[in-house]
C-alpha cells in the first residue's frame, strides 16, 4: 500500500482525472481532481508539472459544470503559472487558456475571452490541430465571446464549424459538444435565422436534458441566454426572440 500521497498514487489520480475531463465524466473530474491538486500542491509545490497538469484538468471540468467563476480563479492562476514555466504552445498551457477562454465567456467578460480566445485557437491549430479537444474547447468559447461583441456572422461561421467537428470527434452528448451548440444557436438568433436557431436550440436542449437533467448549467445557460423556454410542438422548446448576452 502506497497511501494517498505517494508519487505513484497522485501521478495515476492526475492521470485518471484528465482522462475523465476529456472523456466529458466533468462532476468525476472536478471530485477526483479537486483532492489530488490539493495533496500535489502540499506534496509537489504548486508550480510541479503534475500540479499544474491536475489544475488544467480541473479548471476545465469546472468550466464544463458552468462553474465560471471557480474556473476563472483556478485558471487565471494555473495559466499565470504555466506561461511562466512551459510557454505559450505547451499542451498543459492550451489545455488552461481554451478552459479559461470558456469561463470569461460564460461570465461575459467578452473582450478577454476574445483577446484570448482567438490567440489559444490559433496557437491550438497550429500545435496540435483542428479536430484536437483542447481547440475545439477554445473554438467553443471564443464563439460564445464573439456573440458577446456583436460579431454574430464569424460567430456563426466558427461555431457551426466547431460543432460539426465536436460531433464527428466527441459524439453528441459530450459537454464540450453541448456548450458548443449552444453558440451557433445564439449566433443563428442574431442574424436572424429563427428557424434553424429553434431547431438547434431544441435539439441542445433534449440532449441536455436526457444527459444532465434540467438543472445542468449548460441547459440553464441556453434556457436564458436564447429565450428557449416554452414547449412547442414537435419540441421541448422554441426559440421567444433574439436575446443578446453582454
Amino acid at each position: 500500500m502506497l497511501g494517498p500521497d505517494h508519487t505513484r498514487t497522485l501521478w495515476a489520480a492526475t492521470a485518471l482525472t484528465a482522462a475523465l475531463d476529456q472523456l466529458g465524466k466533468a462532476t468525476a473530474a472536478r471530485t477526483l481532481g479537486e483532492d489530488t491538486l490539493r495533496r500535489l500542491r502540499r506534496v509537489f509545490g504548486p508550480d510541479h508539472a503534475t500540479s499544474l497538469s491536475a489544475a488544467a484538468a480541473v479548471t476545465d471540468a469546472l468550466a464544463q459544470l458552468g462553474e465560471a467563476e471557480r474556473a476563472r480563479a483556478l485558471g487565471e492562476d494555473t495559466l499565470q503559472r504555466c506561461r511562466r514555466i512551459f510557454g505559450p504552445d505547451n499542451l498543459i498551457t492550451l489545455w488552461a487558456a481554451g478552459a479559461l477562454t470558456l469561463a470569461h465567456a460564460q461570465l461575459g467578460e467578452a473582450e478577454p475571452a476574445c483577446t484570448m480566445g482567438e490567440d489559444t485557437v490559433q496557437r491550438c491549430r497550429r500545435t496540435l490541430g483542428p479536430n484536437h479537444l483542447f481547440t475545439l474547447g477554445a473554438a467553443t468559447g471564443l464563439t460564445l465571446a464573439l456573440i458577446q461583441v456583436g460579431d454574430a456572422e464569424p460567430a456563426r461561421d466558427l461555431g457551426q464549424d466547431t460543432l460539426r467537428r465536436c460531433r464527428r470527434v466527441l459524439g453528441p452528448n459530450h459537454p464540450t459538444n453541448l456548450w458548443a451548440a449552444t453558440g451557433p444557436t445564439l449566433a443563428l438568433i442574431q442574424v436572424g435565422d429563427a428557424e434553424p436557431a429553434r431547431d438547434l436550440g431544441q435539439d441542445t436542449l433534449r440532449r441536455c436534458r436526457r444527459a444532465f437533467g434540467p438543472d445542468h448549467p449548460i441547459t440553464q445557460y441556453l434556457t436564458e441566454a436564447a429565450g428557449i423556454s416554452h414547449p412547442m410542438p414537435g419540441g421541448d422548446a422554441a426559440a421567444d426572440g433574439p436575446s443578446r448576452s453582454s
